[in-house]
């Protein structure tokens, strides 16, 4: 997937919200045969976080198709 089909966000008082779509791609005119394993369609996923997350320094990152979220601790829990 693309960082641009992604959606994170905060939606309540800690929680995490992580959605997208990924859309089928159409075969062209000239593709006769074409085989896909991935699947696509919409997903939604929610988080709750722990009380000692700092929320407004969520961290996310997509490299090779691989969604990465870094939620860091306050410090006193450490």
């Amino acid at each position: 997937m693309k960082k641009e089909e992604i959606k994170i966000q905060l939606v309540d008082d800690g929680v995490l919200s992580i959605s997208g779509e990924r859309i089928k791609e159409k075969l062209g005119e000239k593709d006769y045969f074409r085989r896909e394993e991935r699947s696509f369609g919409k997903f939604y996923r929610l988080f709750r976080l722990p009380s000692n997350a700092k929320a407004q320094d969520i961290s996310a990152k997509v490299e090779n198709g691989v969604l990465t979220a870094t939620v860091p601790k306050t410090e006193e829990s450490k």
